[in-house]
């Protein structure tokens, strides 16, 4: 529930304020999930002493972080109210848009759907601080293990028991960067792979043309 919900606003990147539309449809529905959450109503409790409701199911939290001195978000979700009120809401609403689909009724439920999918002035204003706080793509690098001959620089292996530690285990790392990528593609599948190719020579023999 709270991933779905920080996906929904961090699905306004893929909203674009110039002309009111969505680039990506996954996005859009979760942004549709978030006002839906955002728009449920809270349970009264019954502390008379207090006179205080239950904090409600979703809310979102503008702050300035102290780490920059920049707006955040903070998504709140109340674990108490998702069986007895996310649920149900969730349901309904998954319920009356397939109603609308199994009768084809595009026109009601387009305008049903979109009614959540509307970016209001205050989701916009979420958006820009979405937006300032975008992070690069991430890049993950496989590092490549290799076995060499020596003792120097890995873990050394006895492979003929002489205790002498005839071949290191190394770890290849390579940097986090597209040129890393490349690097890393580049050692693990080489033009030429000499154990490949010995693996062939052994087999030729006995394979057919």
């Amino acid at each position: 529930w709270l991933l779905m919900a920080r996906a929904g606003l961090m699905g306004l990147e893929f909203y674009t304020p110039q002309t009111g539309e969505w680039r990506q449809a996954h996005m859009q529905a979760r942004y549709v999930i978030l006002r839906l959450l955002l728009e449920t109503a809270t349970e009264p409790t019954n502390d008379d002493d207090t006179n205080s409701t239950t904090p409600p199911l979703l809310a979102l939290h503008r702050f300035i972080d102290p780490e920059d001195g920049k707006p955040n978000v903070e998504v709140l979700l109340n674990r108490d109210l998702i069986s007895s009120i996310g649920k149900k809401v969730v349901g309904d609403f998954l319920l009356t848009l397939h109603v609308y689909k199994s009768l084809g009724d595009v026109e009601n439920g387009t305008k049903f759907y979109n009614r959540y999918s509307v970016v209001t002035e205050e989701m916009a204003a979420l958006r820009e601080i979405v937006m300032e706080r975008k992070e690069a793509r991430k890049i993950l690098i496989q590092p490549h293990m290799c076995l060499e001959h020596g003792t120097t620089g890995g873990q050394a292996i006895d492979d003929d028991g002489d205790g002498d530690g005839d071949i290191v285990v190394r770890l290849q790392t390579f940097p986090v960067s597209p040129e890393g990528m490349v690097e890393s593609f580049v050692a693990r599948f080489p033009a030429e792979d000499p154990e490949l190719m010995a693996l062939y020579e052994a087999d030729k023999e006995s394979m057919t043309e």
